[in-house]
């Protein structure tokens, strides 16, 4: 479903979503972000329009695509405390596997000031973060709480 809207209402060449393993060794994979900032982030019409789009996919399908898609929405918008909910359901789905994710909380992170050191904290011990956390319920909560 996802990709028949990526590529039809859209307009984004869009397959699948990469994830970024751990074990990859690589810094950035999701390509999600990148296709929409480039496509939305001047234009404020196709904004509007990926906002509600994104909405109504959130609604109906539960999965780690939709919910990256939803947190990125948020972020080109900057609605921060939105973002970062929304970047947390998706690691609750996709537990250790995308370690773009947690990347991308730990910059929303960065953008709500209150929590710039959890922010810095998550970058320089990811691994151990995402060890520790990626099987917990209220991932957020819980790093505040030991952090």
């Amino acid at each position: 479903m996802l990709v028949f809207i990526y590529n039809n209402f859209l307009e984004l060449p869009f397959e699948e979503r990469e994830i970024n393993k751990l074990e990859d060794n690589i810094m950035r994979k999701d390509n999600i972000y990148e296709l929409i900032t480039k496509k939305y982030v001047y234009n404020l019409s196709a904004k509007d329009k990926l906002s509600k789009l994104a909405i109504h996919i959130s609604k109906k399908d539960n999965t780690n695509t939709s919910w990256a898609l939803y947190s990125y929405v948020y972020a080109l918008n900057h609605q921060w405390k939105e973002a970062i909910e929304s970047i947390e359901n998706t690691i609750e789905l996709e537990k250790w596997e995308n370690i773009d994710s947690w990347m991308d909380l730990a910059h929303f992170l960065r953008k709500e000031k209150k929590y710039e050191k959890l922010s810095t904290y998550i970058l320089l011990n990811l691994e151990k973060i995402i060890d520790k956390y990626a099987w917990t319920k209220n991932i957020l909560k819980n790093l505040i709480k030991n952090s």
